[in-house]
């Protein structure tokens, strides 16, 4: 009995020690071609964990976000621009920052789509684009769908998406030419682990729901979609496994013991409110 409450000590102790807790801050700019403002420029702020933040510039090419503290790769979307290769780098933003994105023309355009092995779409897949030794990164749409004006050249994408493996294609796209409908096939993974989240009413999406060994070591970290499911990849074979969920608004749960299987589904958590 002792050893199982200090167990459970420890868990909480190593489960706190993970949680980070960020600010938001405000990052301002502008959208520039050779110094000139341009207006109506998406710019997409993507940070280490693959979550995306949107803002669009104005009518005078300014803009204004406010993002979690972290690092971050800047894209933009704009037809006949790409993003200046100075601007394609790590980014550490502090509060009131002020950030130049700046554009160079493009009249070489790509455009595709993400689809599983049964050829249905894959959203927000990450895809890498190497043109010109240079790395930018794009993501797929809610159809699977891709684009990008590039460098002319040879160019390679490499497209990885959680649960996935990832592959990768080399092209060669010509100058004033677009490449249509490039199909990138992804192979999802033969183990997993599927569950639900549910109040007891309804299904919860937007929860955080933590992986862990028997010894409490954080596995891995995923959020419900919205219809309250929730799939694991990244497993050990062999291990005993517990499930963790930490939300503000319902009282902490956390599963017994279970051992993995090939595919293990159906694990359904109910959360109470507190």
């Amino acid at each position: 009995m002792k050893r199982k409450f200090f167990a459970i000590i420890i868990f909480i102790f190593i489960f706190l020690g993970q949680i980070s807790f960020t600010k938001n801050i405000i990052v301002s700019g502008s959208s520039l071609y050779k110094k000139e403002s341009i207006a109506d420029v998406s710019i997409f702020f993507m940070d280490e964990e693959d979550n995306i933040f949107i803002t669009k510039s104005n009518s005078k090419g300014e803009f204004s976000i406010s993002i979690p503290e972290n690092k971050y790769y800047i894209n933009i979307e704009k037809d006949f621009f790409r993003i200046s290769d100075k601007n394609l780098k790590e980014y550490k933003f502090r509060e009131n920052d002020n950030l130049d994105v700046e554009l160079e023309k493009s009249n070489s355009f790509l455009d595709g789509f993400i689809v599983d092995k049964k050829n249905r779409p894959v959203e927000k897949a990450k895809i890498i684009i190497k043109n010109n030794n240079v790395s930018s990164t794009i993501f797929s749409d809610s159809s699977g769908r891709f684009s990008a004006y590039l460098k002319p050249g040879i160019f390679t994408l490499l497209v990885s998406k959680y649960g996935y493996s990832t592959t990768g294609i080399v092209r060669k796209i010509e100058k004033n030419s677009t490449l249509s409908n490039e199909k990138i096939k992804l192979k999802s993974f033969d183990f997993y682990l599927k569950g639900t989240i549910i109040d007891g009413k309804k299904a919860l999406p937007n929860i955080e729901v933590s992986l862990h060994n028997e010894f409490f070591k954080k596995i891995d970290s995923v959020i419900t979609d919205k219809n309250g499911d929730f799939y694991f990849y990244k497993i050990p074979l062999g291990e005993n496994l517990i499930l963790f969920v930490n939300n503000k608004k319902y009282k902490i749960y956390k599963s017994e013991l279970f051992n993995f299987g090939k595919k293990t589904e159906n694990k359904l958590i109910l959360l109470e409110k507190k």
